[in-house]
């Protein structure tokens, strides 16, 4: 793998690294989207407990 002087393209040798690097950024996007409603769901929650607590 090498980093094109652009920056802006990746190039892989091989096509198992390429499949490898996708699938750990389809794996990185969903962590970042389960974090994201966990904490909405955090957020709501505090809200909710905040109304009980008045």
């Amino acid at each position: 793998m090498y980093v094109s002087s652009s920056a802006s393209r990746i190039v892989f040798a091989d096509p198992a690294a390429l499949e490898q690097f996708n699938l750990r950024l389809q794996a990185f996007a969903r962590n970042a989207l389960e974090e994201q409603r966990l904490q909405k769901l955090m957020s709501r929650y505090r809200s909710a407990q905040a109304q009980t607590a008045r």
